[in-house]
């Protein structure tokens, strides 16, 4: 009963994935979403709107489908948006105890190295950027999207590989077209169309770390990404974050290890007992 009900679950999800494509809803990329207000005040859209004329003098109003954003004729140009995320005064208390205390800290584009021994809060402190804990106290400031990848792999498990990462991308309003690529590049060619549950942790991992290159967010969250992994990809995750740091995107790494990041990072953040400060 357990097994039927997971592989009508697994059937449900693939049906959402494979219908997101085609939502009735448009989704501009992140660049066009935040440059569109700057864009339409440059055609006079909202000059015409003060005015009373929502559509400009002799313009006539568009006609499209209904449910579906009319897409503007023109794309909007503009330098890519630097990530910035920070956290102001900010104390996590979990099940009656504070895990972080009074964390101030900036993370701009490039990488953030977060070292702390096992307990200290690096992932507490990561998780609490990505908005995925309560703050007892203090505040959060996310600008832009966030992939957070933590322990865990966060993949469905009885979908694929394949079908986590086409849903996941199409979640975002972002094209698959690079899913199979980037799964073959992590060495998941063979598996890539077999059920999560049954890849082995080394694999899970892998497809999870795939997500860097289909999910082009502007802000990466890892947490100890370099466990669970052979040298081959060890070597290509280190090649991943410094194609991210050189596009500009802002890359933090919690880890007790791997001090060959320390020479390219822009910051390092020490984090004991709860208490982060500047490495």
């Amino acid at each position: 009963m357990v097994e039927r009900r997971s592989e009508a679950l697994a059937k449900q999800i693939r049906l959402v994935a494979a219908r997101a494509a085609q939502l009735p809803v448009d989704l501009p990329p992140a660049g066009h979403r935040l440059c569109g207000r700057r864009l339409r005040r440059a055609r006079g859209d909202e000059h015409r709107q003060e005015e009373g004329d929502p559509h400009g003098a002799g313009t006539p109003e568009p006609t499209h489908k209904r449910g579906v954003r009319a897409r503007s004729p023109t794309l909007c140009i503009m330098r890519p948006v630097q990530a910035s995320a920070s956290l102001r005064d900010v104390t996590v208390v979990l099940d009656d105890r504070p895990i972080l205390r009074d964390v101030t800290i900036d993370v701009g584009s490039g990488l953030t190295v977060v070292r702390g021994l096992n307990g200290a809060g690096k992932t507490t402190l990561l998780r609490a950027l990505a908005g995925l804990v309560p703050l007892a106290r203090g505040s959060r400031t996310l600008r832009g999207d966030a992939l957070y990848i933590g322990h865990r792999p966060m993949l469905l498990r009885g979908l694929t590989a394949r079908e986590n990462l086409t849903f996941y991308a199409r979640f975002r309003g972002l094209t698959s077209d690079g899913v199979e690529a980037a799964l073959a590049g992590w060495g998941l060619r063979e598996v890539m169309d077999r059920p999560v549950e049954r890849l082995s942790a080394g694999e899970r991992r892998r497809a999870s770390l795939a997500r860097l290159e289909t999910e082009a967010v502007p802000l990466l969250l890892l947490d100890e990404p370099f466990a669970e992994l052979d040298e081959r990809a060890a070597t290509r995750l280190s090649r991943t974050i410094e194609r991210a740091r050189e596009d500009g995107r802002a890359v933090v790494v919690a880890t007790h290890a791997h001090h060959e990041l320390d020479p390219v990072a822009i910051a390092r953040i020490a984090v004991d007992d709860g208490v982060a400060t500047a490495a």
